[in-house]
């Protein structure tokens, strides 16, 4: 009998550890949803991000056809050789007007909270402070012949 309710607890919580994961998992970000084309020569616009570990922050739009996301996009060119793109609106604030900025080590630190995200590995996962979520994550596209990315939602 006893054996039978070690195995039953056993069970429960496993459930109830698959249950918290699913839950945790679907939870959606706290930056709303907001248009996004960002399309630039990395050699005009950019050169920083022709080296691995190199990192470009697009604040103001340069054109009334760039759409910026919530709070900004950095776009960062990681140790496996890709590039991926972020908004810069600190998830634990959600405002527009507070960004995280990106250091030379790849970690973006948001200038209210404190929250810093690893962006260098391309998930931008909360490394310290309170923050439950990653940065909100953006599709890049890379043209190797003209040298030139394209961000999108």
């Amino acid at each position: 009998m006893k054996k039978i309710l070690c195995l039953f607890t056993c069970a429960l919580c496993l459930v109830s550890d698959f249950l918290c994961l699913i839950s945790c998992g679907n939870q959606r970000s706290p930056i709303p949803d907001m248009p996004v084309n960002l399309e630039f020569s990395i050699v005009a616009a950019a050169p920083q991000l022709s080296a691995l570990g190199g990192f470009a922050e697009f604040i103001v739009p340069q054109n009334v056809s760039q759409y910026l996301g919530y709070g900004g996009i950095v776009v960062v060119h990681t140790y496996e050789n890709k590039y991926c793109a972020f908004d810069m609106s600190c998830p634990v604030e959600a405002e527009a007007n507070v960004r995280v900025y990106t250091d030379f080590t790849g970690v973006a630190t948001c200038e209210k909270c404190g929250a810093e995200y690893l962006l260098i590995d391309g998930n931008a996962f909360p490394q310290k402070g309170n923050s439950k979520f990653t940065l909100k994550k953006y599709s890049v596209y890379y043209n190797e012949l003209y040298n030139s990315i394209y961000v999108t939602r």
